[in-house]
């Protein structure tokens, strides 16, 4: 899955930081920074999927799922 490789990849080169990881996927995806309303909504996003995800899952997995459906997001 094209969305997955790309949480990999951007857990790897952005690290934990929610900012850093959403100016990556929009660096990779998008050939562009995200806006500063664009980079806030994607960390509020972020926080609230893995939120969502906890409640079934380990940290590492809720982590990896949430980063997962929003690069899935941004490549639609």
């Amino acid at each position: 899955m094209l969305a997955e490789s790309l949480a990999t990849r951007i857990q790897k080169q952005a690290g934990a930081d929610p900012a850093r990881r959403i100016d990556r996927i929009y660096l990779v995806a998008l050939s562009r920074l995200p806006s500063e309303e664009e980079r806030r909504l994607g960390v509020e996003v972020l926080a609230q999927l893995t939120a969502r995800w906890q409640q079934d899952l380990t940290s590492t997995e809720a982590d990896h799922k949430a980063l997962t459906g929003y690069c899935h997001t941004i490549l639609n």
